[in-house]
C-alpha cells in the first residue's frame, strides 16, 4: 500500500481474490477448515502507525467477507 493510505490497489485486490479462491478449493475437501489470519502493518514515517495498521487490517477483512469468508474463519494472533 502507498504511504498513509488504507486503499487496496487493483493488484492487491486481485491477489487476495486469487488466494481466497484457492483456499475455497481446499475447503471442499473433507476435514478441511479455513483459518485466516490478517497481519497488517505500517512503515516508520507514516502518520498514526497504530491507527493506520488497524484500518488496513479492517479493509482486508471487509474484502475477505465480501468474497465469502465467514468471520468465524478469522484466527487470532497470540
Amino acid at each position: 500500500m502507498p504511504f498513509n493510505t488504507t486503499a487496496l490497489s487493483k493488484d492487491d485486490r486481485q491477489a487476495i481474490e486469487k488466494a481466497v479462491r484457492k483456499a475455497q478449493e481446499w475447503q471442499r475437501l473433507p476435514y478441511v477448515e479455513l483459518q485466516i489470519i490478517v497481519v497488517s502493518g505500517a512503515y516508520i514515517g507514516e502518520r498514526d502507525l497504530d491507527i493506520l495498521q488497524d484500518r488496513r487490517g479492517e479493509v482486508v477483512k471487509r474484502l475477505l467477507v465480501k468474497l465469502g469468508v465467514r468471520s468465524s474463519e478469522f484466527g487470532d494472533i497470540c
